[in-house]
């Protein structure tokens, strides 16, 4: 359940937001619908310990991981979100077509997109699928769990970066 302002417009991020794929921003196609996301951005460090100090002298990034994961509701076969063919189940590759190939697909680019502000909410680059299953409750709906690994991560144009990170 999210919460609302006095417009009506959500307040809580993430929600209801659909997963577009593509070669860019330009060309995305909606694959799914996502109830449920997290992205984690990890950032590797080294730190200079130095005999005598308590605490490192210093910390410097190494390098940096992209990790994605969304939960979305699988429509039935024929049904479309925007005229493409293409759901959320259409990103699980089979096991037949990654040994027979021996290599995964990459995604170009993935993003997050929210339909009613008609907004980038994030993005990633090269993104490769790493898990995928289906569940279903009862009487519910098919819903599918997919994690990717990313290589870039980029806020949506409503969200830029703080300058923090451009300083010297």
């Amino acid at each position: 359940m999210g919460d609302y302002n006095l417009k009506g417009d959500r307040l809580i991020q993430g929600k209801d937001c659909f997963v577009r794929a593509g070669n860019s921003a330009a060309d995305a196609k909606i694959v799914g619908f996502a109830q449920d996301y997290s992205i984690r951005v990890q950032v590797q460090t080294q730190k200079a310990e130095v005999l005598g100090h308590f605490l490192p002298v210093s910390i410097d990034p190494t390098g940096v991981s992209v990790s994605t994961s969304f939960r979305g509701f699988i429509p039935k076969k024929g049904i479309s979100i925007d005229g493409s063919d293409l759901s959320t189940k259409n990103l699980a590759p089979t096991t037949s077509a990654i040994v027979d190939s021996e290599k995964v697909i990459k995604i170009p680019y993935l993003e997050l997109y929210d339909t009613r502000n008609k907004t980038i909410i994030c993005s990633t680059t090269w993104a490769i699928l790493t898990s995928y299953d289906e569940s279903a409750q009862g009487k519910g709906y098919v819903i599918a769990n997919c994690s990717f690994e990313s290589i870039g991560f980029e806020n949506g144009t409503d969200w830029a970066t703080t300058d923090l990170y451009t300083t010297e």
